[in-house]
């Protein structure tokens, strides 16, 4: 799924790629051992990846598939190496690479410095300066084209990415791949979200990507109306615009089992791509933070914040963050957004489902298709109608995520009595209405569905009451359903 603007209109996508990543380096400096420890990483955690293992000839044009690959790819990590700059098709791929970032919003690069300084790549100094007075030589009279590399260089040299000192190429293998699938996977899950366009149209039109102040939104809600799905999604859709990007969930939680200096930990070391960042107290943390980030354009989203001290420690001053930076937090409390030190300078609450998206959700978890199925007396679709038009629709997004029963292996929905019941090897969901304390009777809907009744001591405990509807996750040793 991918967010695209250009300037008039605004569309929720999912792209049809070639490949995950495109690999774009210089072959005498990488080939061997740290592209191959690379490519062989990422294949082995199935993400599909275009490796040019040819030769090219000095002076031809990059051919067509070489062009077609960058363009149907989700990622470019881009090896910059020692003699990387000598290479006039190295720099051909990365003027296209970028072009593909400004236009495809959904393109997204990861920078790895092997053996060189991101500043030497951004200024052309050092090799990149040597190989650049030759180039203006050879060039001299298509000298946009030399310029065209300039600004390609220090576009991609100011993202965060891997600096890899020669000889220690074995130890960044694991941290770039996790990265690469962490994000790819987020991706993936955010595909076939219903409804969820208009909502983040909003949160984008408030962020006002591309001034240059820095910019502090908050989404509010309660629990489970959609606010962390909708920081998600902007995030994956927009963080490559960034020079750094953090994402750190359930902040309520993970304070309350780790601490304020694992938070801090966490968001530097996403932004700076750096481990084994080191200090022990939260005052330590706030100082390397405001040193190490004052002059990064960097997005950072805070999901599930429920104190005023959590902000203290995590954003503080919008002057710890440099300049075009973007925060979003996403809290069930609104006073935590309208407190003064705070100051957001935009709020937005998701609105719940709509009838007809809470249906579309629905079909589309349990039949792989947003419409339901055309036979207007079918059991299935009169259970759905009924529910529906009294207004009692399954208003809440997280709920209606986990609905997906994976039903089409099933091969048909198995009712139950006079609900409507689906039932897979690993997931239950029943369509009934819980209100206040029926429980009796949602025990005797488990039961009927076969299930053992270890399953609907499990069931019972895990179960979600959501306004109209129930929602029931059976654990993998369910297998009797």
């Amino acid at each position: 799924m991918a967010l695209t603007n250009d300037g008039s209109t605004f569309t929720l996508r999912t792209g049809k790629w070639i490949f995950d990543v495109f690999l774009n380096f210089r072959g005498a400096d990488t080939r061997h051992r740290f592209l191959r420890l690379l490519y062989d990483a990422l294949v082995e955690k199935q993400i599909s990846t275009f490796k040019d293992d040819k030769v090219l000839e000095r002076g031809k044009p990059i051919p067509s598939e070489l062009l077609k690959a960058i363009e149907g790819s989700r990622f470019s990590v881009v090896i910059f190496s020692e003699s990387y700059a000598t290479s006039s098709w190295c720099l051909d791929e990365l003027t296209k690479i970028v072009e593909c970032r400004q236009k495809m919003k959904a393109h997204t690069i990861f920078p790895v410095f092997f053996d060189v300084e991101p500043t030497e790549v951004r200024k052309q100094e050092g090799s990149f300066g040597e190989a650049f007075v030759k180039h203006e030589e050879v060039f001299k009279e298509n000298l946009e084209k030399v310029k065209k590399w300039r600004d390609a260089l220090n576009e991609v040299a100011n993202i965060s990415g891997w600096v890899i000192p020669k000889g220690q190429e074995s130890e960044y293998i694991e941290p770039i791949v996790e990265k690469i699938f962490k994000t790819l996977s987020s991706i993936k899950l955010n595909e076939g979200l219903v409804g969820i366009e208009s909502r983040v149209w909003k949160v984008y039109s408030d962020l006002q990507i591309g001034l240059t102040d820095v910019r502090v939104i908050g989404i509010y809600g309660t629990g489970g109306i959609g606010k962390t799905t909708i920081a998600r999604v902007v995030y994956d859709s927009f963080s490559n615009q960034f020079e750094g990007s953090s994402f750190l969930q359930n902040v309520r939680e993970t304070y309350k089992r780790h601490g304020i200096v694992y938070l801090q930990k966490k968001l530097l070391s996403d932004i700076l791509m750096e481990r084994n960042i080191r200090f022990e107290k939260a005052v330590e943390g706030v100082r390397l933070i405001k040193r190490r980030l004052c002059n990064k354009k960097v997005l950072l989203v805070l999901d599930d914040v429920t104190g005023l001290y959590q902000l203290d420690e995590l954003i503080g001053e919008r002057s710890w963050y440099g300049p075009g930076s973007r925060i979003i937090i996403a809290t069930r409390d609104k006073r935590i957004l309208v407190a003064r030190r705070v100051n957001v300078d935009a709020m937005y609450s998701p609105e719940e489902m709509s009838n007809e998206e809470a249906l579309r959700l629905f079909s589309l978890t349990c039949f792989g298709s947003e419409h339901t199925p055309e036979d207007e007396s079918s059991p299935l679709q009169g259970a759905m109608e009924s529910k529906f038009k009294d207004g009692k629709e399954c208003q809440q997004a997280t709920h209606l995520e986990v609905f997906g029963t994976r039903n089409g292996k099933g091969g048909g929905c198995p009712r139950v009595g006079l609900v409507t019941m689906f039932v897979t090897s690993s997931w239950l969901a029943s369509d009934v209405v819980v209100v206040g304390g029926w429980w009796v009777w949602v025990f005797r809907i488990i039961v009927a569905s076969g299930c053992d009744f270890r399953c609907v001591a499990m069931v019972l405990g895990w179960l979600i009451v959501v306004f109209g509807c129930s929602l029931l996750l059976l654990g993998g040793g369910c297998g009797g359903c």
